[in-house]
């Protein structure tokens, strides 16, 4: 499951305050995939440091076992 959120982003990057358009994703797997999908991110993402951020989660059971039925 993947979902893309526009947002405008204010950082400080090399001493200057930058600006700019960026997409925030989410992508909901299993626990066992995080580092495919970490490792798949920098491989992909343009940015010298890109923001990855895994989050443990509880979750109701139906939503669990369709989770688990349908990510592999």
């Amino acid at each position: 499951m993947w979902k893309l959120f526009p947002v405008n982003s204010v950082y400080w990057w090399n001493g200057k305050l930058e600006n700019s358009k960026e997409i925030v994703s989410i992508v909901k797997t299993k626990k066992v995939n995080w580092e495919k999908v970490k490792s798949a991110v920098i491989k992909l993402h343009p940015y010298e440091t890109p923001c990855i951020i895994k989050i443990d989660v509880k979750m109701n059971d139906d939503y669990e076992s369709w989770i688990n039925k349908e990510v592999k």
